[in-house]
């Protein structure tokens, strides 16, 4: 455990340290980052047996968001991305938090997409404040 919140602590100032070099990450470039921890834990979830409505409800509302955003070859926009941190991430985390998961794999599963969201977040927060989400899709 302590192994891996090393790793994601120094995995987060690695990342955080590229955010500032001045380097833009293109929305596609961002989302291959988050996308695998994110669809990773959808798919966990879904083998859960017991789930109560209200997290399927809440994974039923992520997918289109996650969907949008991971898909292979979709084309992926800055408000996508912001979407899936707002939105489809937490909500994510929530059902992971409620559902009968091993407490060892909702503290991986929840390590992970916690990593996921602070890319996220860094990198979003890193982009100009005037891109526009098509200047931003297109990586000019």
């Amino acid at each position: 455990m302590l192994k891996k919140l090393c790793l994601a602590a120094g995995l987060v100032a690695l990342i955080a340290g590229c955010a500032t070099t001045g380097t833009v990450q293109t929305p596609a470039q961002i989302a291959a980052q988050v996308c695998p921890p994110t669809q990773t834990a959808i798919t966990s979830l879904q083998a859960v047996v017991g789930l109560s409505d209200d997290a399927k409800a809440k994974l039923a509302e992520a997918a289109p968001v996650v969907a949008a955003v991971c898909s292979a070859g979709s084309s992926v926009s800055v408000v996508d991305l912001k979407s899936l941190g707002a939105n489809a991430l937490p909500a994510v985390m929530a059902v992971v938090n409620a559902s009968s998961l091993s407490d060892q794999d909702k503290t991986r599963i929840g390590l992970d997409l916690t990593v996921a969201q602070i890319v996220l977040s860094s990198v979003l927060a890193s982009l100009p404040a005037t891109a526009d989400p098509a200047s931003a899709a297109s990586g000019v």
